[in-house]
């Protein structure tokens, strides 16, 4: 009889490579899960400071790579927030803020050693540097100082800032960096006074027209050369300058020069008064927008400070000849 044993062990070689091939993966990260559920039981049960170590313990067991982003990302942030709870209860003890914030560093220049300096845009990276943020601020309010960090990753202003040119979520921002504020501020203080300048100048010309109750300048100037058409040496050229008389008519403005020129400023600074008013109103939209991202970058480092800087919106008044103006208003893009 042919003998089957070389087929036999042909077809136990084949079932034993395909189990080795096709057996799911040994459950290595069970570990790491188990911690996780147990940390969020203690935290619901607001045991802050256990969960804290907890979650700190499964996240420095787990190393930075594409199949755990997502999980280092909850682990990190759960114990972030689990010691910024313990630190809220106990403001005393120092230790425990400053342990959320070697976590977050160390989280974050895990990001940027595996992946790059393009995660500094991704949102787990700004939502941990926010949280870092936060957590530095109160540790300060404590008057925790960190130890001057001396390691090739420990940058926390770096860390917590982020790089301004991305757009990104909004998160927490850090106020130990008062000088990202100064753009802001100068910008906004430029703003409000040429809105204040405009509004005075629209003002100005524009009250300069007014009739009643208070008779203004450009006013009195048509006023007078009526009047004065009266008890002047020539003949033809006088304006009727009554109470509810039209002095600027057009048969007005042809027999005496002085009204018809009188007349024509009057209406130069009626047209001013509108630009200035407008140029004003742009300004003013400006300042309030810059007033408002000013109030928001006190909450928030991530906001729309970049967006403003990229695109550089600008009003300007340019005198034109003796009577005109030149008014632009533009965006970089």
């Amino acid at each position: 009889m042919r003998s089957t044993t070389p087929v036999n062990v042909v077809l136990s070689t084949a079932v034993f490579t395909l189990t080795l091939i096709f057996k799911p993966p040994a459950a290595h990260c069970a570990p790491t899960d188990d911690k996780e559920q147990e940390a969020r039981r203690l935290t619901e049960e607001g045991r802050y400071r256990e969960a804290a170590l907890k979650f700190e313990e499964a996240f420095r067991s787990l190393p930075e790579s594409g199949d755990n982003r997502a999980q280092r990302n909850r682990l990190a942030s759960g114990a972030i927030n689990t010691y910024a709870e313990a630190f809220k209860e106990s403001p005393g003890e120092c230790g425990l803020a400053l342990a959320g914030l070697d976590l977050a560093d160390d989280y974050l220049a895990g990001l940027l050693a595996v992946y790059g300096m393009d995660v500094k845009g991704a949102p787990e990276y700004t939502g941990i540097a926010g949280r870092r943020g936060e957590l530095d601020n109160d540790s300060r309010k404590h008057s925790c100082e960190r130890p001057t960090p001396t390691g090739p990753t420990a940058q926390p202003e770096d860390i917590t800032t982020g790089d301004s040119s991305v757009p990104t979520e909004d998160v927490p921002f850090d106020e130990s960096k008062p000088s990202r504020q100064r753009p802001l501020v100068a910008a906004f203080a430029t703003s409000a006074v040429v809105t204040g300048v405009l509004v005075a100048v629209s003002l100005g010309t524009g009250l300069s027209r007014y009739k009643a109750p208070i008779q203004g300048a450009a006013y009195s100037k048509i006023y007078n050369a009526a009047r004065d058409s009266y008890t002047d040496d020539v003949m033809g050229n006088e304006v009727d300058y009554a109470k509810d008389s039209d002095m600027c008519s057009k048969n007005a403005r042809m027999v005496n020069t002085e009204v018809d020129q009188a007349c024509a400023d009057w209406t130069q600074l009626g047209k001013a008064a509108l630009a200035t008013g407008i140029a004003a109103g742009l300004t003013g939209i400006t300042a309030v927008a810059l007033g408002v991202t000013f109030s928001r970058r006190q909450r928030y480092g991530r906001s729309a400070l970049s967006r403003l800087r990229r695109h550089q919106a600008t009003v300007g008044v340019l005198p034109s000849g003796r009577r005109g103006g030149t008014l632009t208003f533009g965006l970089r893009f």
